[in-house]
């Protein structure tokens, strides 16, 4: 075999081999980065939610998360039962 197809060869398999090794990594990176993320969001919001009932206090914070969750029929009913 001549140095010139060794030498191609080698370079070929070489790349093949970085490729296969990103590859194979992939969804791990993937995973973590969304981990990562998702932890994040969820930090803020903690803090978002934490300062709301540190201005309003709890049982306010309970009654904006309940009122954002229904829907807008029961809104004015739930609204109506607490005046």
């Amino acid at each position: 075999m001549k140095l010139l197809t060794k030498l191609t060869l080698f370079i070929t398999l070489s790349k093949l081999v970085i490729v296969v090794f990103f590859i194979t990594l992939l969804p791990y990176l993937l995973a973590e980065i969304a981990s990562r993320y998702t932890n994040n969001y969820l930090r803020e919001q903690k803090k978002k939610v934490l300062d709301v009932i540190a201005e309003n206090g709890v049982d306010y914070s309970c009654k904006v998360s309940l009122i954002m969750v229904v829907t807008p029929c029961l809104k004015k009913n739930i609204l109506l039962l607490n005046q």
